[in-house]
C-alpha cells in the first residue's frame, strides 16, 4: 500500500464512523487529525523498523499540543473525551497493523 493510499484510506475510515464514535468532531478538528496522522505516518515510516514506542510517544506529544491550551506552543482543539476516542482509533487501527505500513 502506497503511502497515499494509506492515508486515504485511514481517512476515510476516519470520516465514516458514526457521530457517536468520533464524538462529533467538526470540520476543523477533523482535517487537524488528518494532519496529525500524516505528521505520524511521516515520522514512523522514516525511523527504523521496530520503533512502535516511539511513534507512541510521538502520537501522545501531537496529540497534547492540540488538547491544552496554552499559546503559543499549543491550542485546545479537542476535549478530554475526543482524544481518548483519537487515541483509542489510533491504537485500535494503526498500532494494530503497525508493522504492515513500514
Amino acid at each position: 500500500m502506497t503511502r497515499t493510499a494509506f492515508m486515504h484510506q485511514l481517512c476515510l475510515n476516519f470520516s465514516l464512523m458514526p457521530s457517536g464514535e468520533n464524538n462529533g468532531f467538526d470540520e476543523v478538528q477533523t482535517v487537524a487529525f488528518f494532519s496529525l496522522m500524516k505528521k505520524l505516518h511521516g515520522a514512523c515510516i522514516s525511523t527504523s523498523y521496530d520503533n512502535m514506542d516511539e511513534c507512541f510517544q510521538y502520537f501522545k506529544e501531537l496529540i497534547l499540543c492540540h488538547s491544552v491550551q496554552r499559546p503559543p506552543w499549543s491550542i485546545e482543539l479537542y476535549s478530554a473525551v475526543q482524544v481518548r476516542a483519537m487515541t483509542k482509533y489510533v491504537v485500535d487501527t494503526f498500532f494494530h497493523h503497525f508493522h504492515l505500513y513500514k
